[in-house]
């Protein structure tokens, strides 16, 4: 503990984090414009602040092209481009370490928002882009390489918590702006406006965001047979997951504890409007606290615990703490209680940077796109899996997850399309069996008792990945020769416990 304390002594302060300056070796070519973190946060806060705008333009559009199919589509097309960026994510993640964070930054943050100037033309296109852009919209894996390359060991952990922290923060707010600009003056409005910031990104990047890579590293890279496919063997490194023991146990923790959150977040706030019978201001100011809470978790609690507890410990109170909240949200009406489960719902945010933190301790510093991209690619399987699964789950107990786009209700000048969660006869329904009235009276019964099944079995899946955690003792170093562990094999002498912390600068 004594160890943890002074290392927490030793590490940077936010704002230094921040703005400090990576300073290239003397051997490097001289590079006028040198990275900081405030340069990655500003691509992210922007990538995702226009994709808030568009939250309501979005269900208008899906409810308008798709009225009898809207939780249909939004979950085939989650999952269509969850399985694409899974599929292709180590593919990108390599080629960023072969030639450079910047123009594969460029590549995922256009084609993460390229759908949303579809938004404009009324018609397929926007789904079509949607699940297609899955291909190489994977902006985070690229800005966590980038954080990584340009901190030291004893700051990464934290660099990774404030680049998850500004996701929250750009979603703090926008959609209710969006919402108001697409009450005033109509989605168009909305979408052009998110369109603008977009290109203003993308400008950004191009002119002004500078590569955080070696010169030297990225000169070197030549596009030929060898590189060409050495790239394209990453397209299988998928069965490292199931080849190594210790990267299996972390892809497991990913799957395990990704799935509930996204489906937690697909159908949880329909949950409270509909079940929990929150008022419409009340669920925006819940959008609110949680987010408030999800910042300052992440850029001090974090922080704390990491030099305190260790990546372990700090994984496996994420973990807990998101076990906890999908095991009460599944009993749990008072609206009080909803309040206070949010703490944990904020706390629990903290997996994926312990997670980010612990895999990229394994890799080099030449290999950290591919690091992330494995961690990322997961999580946009899980995207696709999660919403599907507790959709489906609300089904079985004949919930009808949809919403009803012609009348709309009001959350803090929002507008938003009324939940629409009733008892509905399954005559018909593809997946689930025709029931008998016997049958509903008894799923309404246990849904009196259990009112939020999905986020029971949310608890139960993250509670087996707890377990994988314990069985994982060692963190994976990688060598000095600036290998991948994960690429030779499991027994290696440079390990050391995931409760250390090891300053290797």
């Amino acid at each position: 503990m004594e160890c943890g304390e002074r290392n927490y002594k030793k590490q940077k302060t936010i704002w230094s984090l921040i703005f400090d300056e990576k300073k290239f070796d003397k051997d490097d070519v001289d590079s006028k414009k040198k990275p900081r973190l405030i340069h990655v946060i500003i691509v992210i806060f922007l990538e995702y602040f226009s994709w808030g705008l568009v939250t309501i333009p979005v269900i208008n559009f899906i409810g308008r092209n798709y009225p009898q199919d809207k939780f249909l589509i939004n979950g085939l097309s989650s999952g269509g481009r969850g399985i694409l960026a899974f599929i292709f994510a180590p593919i990108l993640g390599k080629m960023t370490d072969m030639y450079g964070r910047k123009k594969f930054l460029f590549l995922t943050v256009l084609s993460t928002c390229l759908p949303i100037p579809c938004l404009l033309h009324n018609s397929q296109w926007y789904v079509t882009m949607f699940v297609v852009t899955g291909l190489t919209a994977n902006s985070f894996a690229v800005a966590n390489a980038y954080a990584a390359d340009i901190t030291s060991l004893s700051d990464r952990h934290t660099a990774y918590s404030i680049i998850s922290s500004t996701f929250g923060a750009s979603f703090m707010f926008s959609p209710f702006l969006g919402a108001a600009i697409t009450n005033t003056y109509g989605d168009h409005i909305a979408i052009l406006l998110a369109t603008i910031l977009v290109i203003i990104n993308l400008l950004y990047i191009t002119f002004i965001f500078p590569e955080s890579l070696s010169p030297l590293i990225i000169k070197n890279e030549n596009l030929n047979d060898e590189t060409f496919w050495l790239v394209i063997n990453e397209f299988f490194s998928l069965r490292k997951m199931w080849a190594d023991e210790y990267t299996f146990k972390i892809s497991m923790i990913i799957f395990l504890s990704n799935v509930p959150e996204a489906g937690q977040i697909s159908c949880f706030f329909i949950f409270l409007r509909a079940i929990v019978g929150m008022s419409q201001n009340e669920v925006g100011s819940f959008i609110a606290y949680v987010g408030l809470l999800t910042v300052f978790s992440q850029l001090y609690i974090f922080k704390y615990l990491i030099y305190s507890v260790g990546i372990k410990g700090t994984l496996a109170f994420g973990l807990i703490t998101q076990c906890i909240q999908l095991f009460f949200y599944s009993f749990c009406t008072n609206i009080y209680l909803i309040y206070f489960f949010g703490i944990f719902l904020s706390l629990s945010q903290m997996v994926y940077p312990s997670i980010a933190s612990a895999v990229s301790l394994s890799y080099s510093n030449e290999e950290q796109g591919s690091a992330q991209a494995l961690i990322n690619g997961l999580r946009g399987l899980c995207s696709g899996i999660g919403p599907v699964l507790f959709g489906f789950i609300f089904q079985l107990f004949n919930f009808d997850v949809h919403s009803d786009i012609d009348s709309s209700i009001n959350i803090n000048g929002a507008i938003f399309p009324p939940p629409n969660i009733r008892v509905n006869p399954l005559v018909g329904h593809v997946l689930t069996p025709n029931k008998n009235n016997t049958d509903i009276e008894k799923s309404s019964q246990f849904l009196r008792v259990m009112p939020g099944p999905p986020f029971a079995l949310g608890s139960i899946l993250v509670f087996i990945a707890f377990f994988f955690l314990v069985a994982i003792k060692k963190i994976k170093m990688s060598n000095k020769k600036g290998h991948s562990l994960f690429t030779e094999g499991t027994n290696n002498e440079d390990s050391a416990p995931l409760t250390e912390y090891v300053d290797m600068d």
